[in-house]
């Protein structure tokens, strides 16, 4: 069961901190005159990003808007545009688009993240998170695995590659306050050095915009005059990005480039695209963060007792096996049956197992054998911790060559010296409790919590 706490912590907020805020090195970006001329000791905070981290903190929401081009190496890429509302206690309401289709986004920190993909819209039948047509129109839940092994885990916040809990206000407030002078310097020079709290490394001089990385381009919307503080990773921990704000006071954060505002994969590593993602910001007040609650509110209110769950399957969820494959007239199609179990304790499961069929010299690895075809079973939906059984038939041009050979050889696979590995994959929809009632509490909870 999701976590149902009224604050913003917890797992997601470790989750995030460790990913991002590991450190950095920041310099302010503007024109030739960017620090204050004869500036002093008591002006330094004016030109570091304190001031703007103290503008998010009081922030009742920020606005996020932007557009690059994104996909996985050797994908075809596609253009993700983001309009998305974040609010101090990590909740997030808005829209995604990738691939041509509009997905509506409602994230609730460590409980719930919810997508409907617009009915409308064109495109390639997929949206954001790669959703059938059957998907339109109907809230579904993304989750990733990070719960026990027999149990789903909760929703990381992750939508089209971009990680959901980078977005609110008082968690990048957080990241922005471990940027500081190293030591007292004028910040208008060439030498001034720079640090965070948890480090003691120093560098690098105050610059104008102009040597801002290319790769990391001033998101349309943003001034020309803005200044641009330029993170670089340390140790390994962090991604580098340009913090573009305000060039007088009272220094507000107008918009962002960089690769931390992407969802982290395995050790670090980063899912984007070609283009680092590119968004403007703006503060807003009170009112419109309490029309993003009721947005959200209204969104929970609307869900029935069950949702749809988008989660990545294994065998530890939906425990998959084969039987002996038996052969079709000579052995041109391979019957094989397949047993798939249900192994989550509170929630349905209507599985799909797909089977496949590798051949060749005998001895040869499984992974270095050639793929002779595959089959996929569709299973009635199990209630937890139910079993089913069923099968499929495997044929095609490759099995039957192979089959062909070992005709001529012998008459059968093995006296022809030839290996048949199996293997199963399950894939499905998973249905789970909603907790529609305990996530409009903890709604309720941010809103009195962050608002009043």
């Amino acid at each position: 069961m999701r976590s149902t706490g009224t604050a913003g912590g917890g797992s997601r907020r470790a989750l995030v901190a460790g990913a991002v805020v590991c450190a950095v090195v920041v310099s302010g970006c503007g024109g030739q005159d960017s620090g204050p001329k004869g500036s002093s000791e008591s002006d330094e905070g004016d030109v570091t990003v304190a001031a703007t981290a103290k503008k998010l903190q009081r922030a009742s929401m920020l606005r996020w808007k932007g557009s690059w081009r994104a996909g996985e190496p050797g994908e075809p890429k596609t253009r993700i545009s983001v309009d998305v509302r974040a609010l101090p206690a990590g909740d997030v309401v808005g829209t995604v688009t990738s691939k041509g289709r509009t997905t509506t986004v409602a994230h609730v920190p460590d409980n719930i993240t919810l997508v409907r993909t617009d009915r409308t819209t064109g495109g390639d039948g997929k949206g954001a998170e790669g959703n059938t047509k059957a998907d339109k129109g109907r809230w579904r839940e993304v989750r990733e695995r990070s719960g026990p092994s027999d149990r789903l885990g909760e929703g990381e916040g992750q939508i089209a590659g971009l990680d959901l809990t980078w977005f609110p206000p008082r968690e990048l407030a957080e990241k922005l306050r471990e940027y500081r002078p190293a030591r007292s310097s004028a910040p208008g020079g060439t030498s001034t050095e720079w640090s965070t709290e948890s480090s003691t490394r120093r560098s690098t001089e105050w610059t104008p915009s102009g040597t801002v990385p290319k790769n990391l381009p001033r998101p349309s919307g943003v001034p020309r005059d803005a200044l641009g503080f330029h993170a670089k990773p340390r140790s390994g921990h962090g991604y580098e990005g340009v913090y573009w704000v305000e060039p007088d006071r009272p220094r507000r954060l107008l918009g962002y480039t960089g690769r931390d505002a992407e969802m982290k994969g395995p050790f670090g590593s980063l899912r984007g695209g070609p283009e680092p993602p590119r968004m403007t910001v703006r503060a807003e007040g009170k009112a419109a963060a309490k029309r993003a609650y009721r947005e959200l509110r209204s969104i929970v209110d609307g869900l029935g007792k069950t949702i749809s769950v988008n989660v990545p399957l294994s065998n530890d969820l939906a425990r998959t096996s084969h039987g002996e494959a038996v052969c079709g007239p000579r052995c041109h199609s391979l019957t094989v049956p397949v047993t798939v179990r249900n192994n989550l304790p509170d929630a349905r499961l209507r599985p799909r197992v797909r089977v496949t069929v590798r051949g060749g010299e005998l001895g040869t690895p499984r992974d270095a054998l050639p793929v002779l075809g595959s089959c996929e079973v569709r299973f009635r939906e199990l209630r937890p911790e139910a079993e089913a059984e069923g099968g499929c038939t495997i044929t095609g041009a490759e099995l039957r060559k192979v089959a062909d050979r070992a005709e001529r050889n012998g008459g059968s696979f093995a006296s022809a010296g030839i290996g048949l590995r199996f293997s199963t994959s399950p894939h499905g929809v998973v249905r789970d409790a909603s907790e529609k009632k305990a996530l409009a509490k903890v709604l309720h909870h941010h809103e009195k919590d962050t608002l009043g």
